[in-house]
């Protein structure tokens, strides 16, 4: 995605939270989390995703090109363990990213969030459902919408609400063609500090 690493200066900053915001049903921000933890992940780091909603459907995750036998996941509705599983498993250097679904975020836990990437070295790429105000320590934020698009490709419109290093622009179109199986692409779910960082492009 040329554009994507482009408004973000190079790509994903590693070592660093991210916020995906999802103003609508949530499948575009979902879509991007997972696309960008599996390539961060690679053939040998992990991902963990901490379902929060219950309804995480791994059929469709793996359509993102996701390698499900790298992926692990942690099921709670609880915001508070969420965000404790959250801060635990990114401090592990064997975990590429972490995604965590959650309406809201304060800045306290922002901060102990980035803290822990950190340490870990890793992403964490946090789905937000409700539009955000406050301070955030996340090194991008992003509002991502569904787009209509070719059978068997995604395609979505972002707009790039901050970037640690440089300015917003204007929203851009991204798209990236679905993993080649028989899982329909809107599955996602089962009812529809020492650390260097480099930037993992999209």
């Amino acid at each position: 995605m040329p554009e994507l690493d482009a408004a973000l200066g190079g790509g994903f900053v590693t070592a660093a939270i991210h916020e995906l915001i999802a103003p609508q049903d949530g499948v575009a921000a979902h879509s991007l989390a997972l696309h960008v933890a599996a390539r961060a992940a690679g053939r040998h780091k992990w991902i963990f995703y901490i379902d929060t909603q219950l309804d995480l459907y791994p059929p469709g995750v793996a359509q993102l090109g996701v390698s499900l036998g790298r992926l692990m996941i942690a099921r709670t509705p609880h915001v508070a363990d969420a965000l404790w599983v959250c801060e635990q498993v990114l401090r592990c250097r064997a975990v590429a990213a972490v995604v965590l679904p959650l309406r809201t975020l304060d800045g306290y836990a922002s901060r102990r969030l980035q803290l822990a990437a950190e340490a870990g070295g890793g992403l964490g790429l946090l789905v937000r459902r409700a539009e955000p105000g406050g301070p955030t320590f996340a090194a991008s934020r992003l509002r991502c919408t569904s787009l209509a698009g070719e059978p068997g490709v995604r395609r979505m419109l972002i707009t790039v609400l901050k970037v640690r290093e440089g300015r917003p622009g204007e929203p851009f179109a991204v798209e990236w063609p679905d993993a080649p199986d028989s899982v329909p692409a809107h599955s996602i779910f089962a009812d529809g500090a020492g650390v260097a960082r480099r930037r993992l492009g999209g």
